[in-house]
C-alpha cells in the first residue's frame, strides 16, 4: 500500500468538482477522497470562480479532494485547462500551489490548488465559499 506521503492530492473548487458536469477530467485519473475546504475567499470572476488565501477564521472555500494516479499527466492537463504552468505567462490568471486542505473528518492534507492571480477589487465574494451553491 502506498503511504500518504507518496500521494499527490488535488483540491478543486470549480466545475471540476464531483457533482459538476465536467468532472470526467478526473474520473479516470484520480480517486475522490472527500469534501474539504481551503482557508480562503472565493470570488466570482465571471464565468468561473477564483480562490485566494485568507487568514480570516470563517473564510472557507469548499471543494473536493482527490488523490491523483499519475500526478504529472493530470496536472499537465489541468494546467492547460487553468491556463498556467509551463508555456503560459508567469503572471497568468491562476497559478498552481500546494496548500493545507482540511477534510470533513478533521484530517488535513497538502494538496495542489489553483489560486486566482488577478486583482480581486470589484469582484463579488461568494459568501458560502461554495461555487456550486452560488
Amino acid at each position: 500500500m502506498t503511504s500518504t506521503r507518496d500521494v499527490d492530492y488535488l483540491f478543486v473548487y470549480n466545475m471540476l468538482r464531483k457533482s459538476s458536469g465536467i468532472s470526467c477530467i478526473l474520473s479516470n485519473s484520480a480517486i475522490y477522497i472527500g469534501d474539504g475546504f481551503f482557508k480562503g475567499k472565493l470570488y466570482d470572476a465571471g464565468f468561473y470562480p477564483g480562490a485566494v488565501p485568507s487568514e480570516g477564521s470563517s473564510d472557507q472555500v469548499k471543494g473536493d479532494v482527490y488523490a491523483l494516479y499519475d500526478s504529472e499527466s493530470v496536472l499537465r492537463i489541468l494546467d492547460t485547462f487553468e491556463g498556467c504552468g509551463s508555456g503560459w505567462s508567469p503572471i497568468g490568471e491562476f497559478y498552481r500551489d500546494k496548500a493545507t486542505i482540511y477534510l470533513k473528518n478533521g484530517e488535513a492534507v497538502k494538496a495542489w490548488i489553483y489560486i486566482y492571480n488577478r486583482p480581486i477589487e470589484g469582484l463579488k465574494v461568494i459568501a458560502s465559499g461554495d461555487y456550486l451553491e452560488g
